[in-house]
Protein backbone atom coordinates (compact mmCIF):
# COMPACT_ATOMS: atom_id res chain seq x y z
CA UNK A 1 0.00 0.00 0.00
CA UNK A 2 1.46 3.64 -0.68
CA UNK A 3 1.55 6.53 0.97
CA UNK A 4 -0.72 9.25 -0.31
CA UNK A 5 1.00 12.47 -1.42
CA UNK A 6 1.81 15.21 1.63
CA UNK A 7 -0.93 18.26 0.67
CA UNK A 8 1.16 21.52 -0.56
CA UNK A 9 -0.05 24.81 0.42
CA UNK A 10 0.83 28.03 -1.70
CA UNK A 11 1.23 31.31 -0.26
CA UNK A 12 1.09 34.02 -3.27
CA UNK A 13 2.20 37.45 -2.30
CA UNK A 14 5.14 39.63 -0.76
CA UNK A 15 6.95 40.21 1.79
CA UNK A 16 8.61 43.20 3.21
CA UNK A 17 11.76 44.50 5.22
CA UNK A 18 10.65 44.88 8.46
CA UNK A 19 13.10 47.53 10.89
CA UNK A 20 12.74 47.33 14.19
CA UNK A 21 14.35 49.39 16.87
CA UNK A 22 16.55 47.71 19.34
CA UNK A 23 18.77 50.68 20.62
CA UNK A 24 19.51 54.29 19.81
CA UNK A 25 20.02 54.55 16.17
CA UNK A 26 20.15 50.49 15.66
CA UNK A 27 17.92 48.35 14.44
CA UNK A 28 17.41 44.33 13.24
CA UNK A 29 16.59 43.54 9.84
CA UNK A 30 13.63 40.64 9.62
CA UNK A 31 11.48 39.93 6.64
CA UNK A 32 7.80 40.06 7.08
CA UNK A 33 4.19 40.17 5.69
CA UNK A 34 0.94 38.68 5.60
CA UNK A 35 1.56 35.85 3.33
CA UNK A 36 4.96 35.63 3.86
CA UNK A 37 4.22 35.41 7.92
CA UNK A 38 1.16 32.94 7.23
CA UNK A 39 3.48 30.49 4.83
CA UNK A 40 6.27 30.66 7.41
CA UNK A 41 3.91 29.88 10.42
CA UNK A 42 2.12 26.77 8.34
CA UNK A 43 5.55 25.46 7.46
CA UNK A 44 6.84 25.90 11.38
CA UNK A 45 3.30 23.87 12.44
CA UNK A 46 2.80 21.44 10.08
CA UNK A 47 6.88 20.00 10.06
CA UNK A 48 6.37 18.30 7.11
CA UNK A 49 2.82 17.23 7.21
CA UNK A 50 2.03 19.67 4.40
CA UNK A 51 4.65 20.92 1.57
CA UNK A 52 4.31 24.94 2.05
CA UNK A 53 5.49 27.13 -0.32
CA UNK A 54 5.86 31.03 -1.11
CA UNK A 55 5.47 32.50 -4.65
CA UNK A 56 6.60 35.97 -5.15
CA UNK A 57 9.19 37.54 -7.21
CA UNK A 58 12.62 38.50 -5.72
CA UNK A 59 14.82 41.34 -6.72
CA UNK A 60 18.66 40.52 -7.85
CA UNK A 61 19.96 42.91 -4.60
CA UNK A 62 21.74 41.64 -1.88
CA UNK A 63 18.72 42.00 0.04
CA UNK A 64 16.43 40.02 -1.98
CA UNK A 65 19.51 37.30 -1.44
CA UNK A 66 19.01 37.16 2.26
CA UNK A 67 15.52 36.60 2.11
CA UNK A 68 15.72 33.77 -0.52
CA UNK A 69 18.78 32.33 2.11
CA UNK A 70 16.28 33.02 5.01
CA UNK A 71 13.51 31.56 3.35
CA UNK A 72 15.64 28.29 2.95
CA UNK A 73 16.65 28.15 6.44
CA UNK A 74 13.49 28.41 7.59
CA UNK A 75 12.00 25.49 5.52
Amino acid sequence: MTKPPRPRVLAIGEAMIEMALIGESTYRRDFAGDTYNTAWHMAQSLAGRARVGFCSRVGTDSLSDLFVQSMQADG
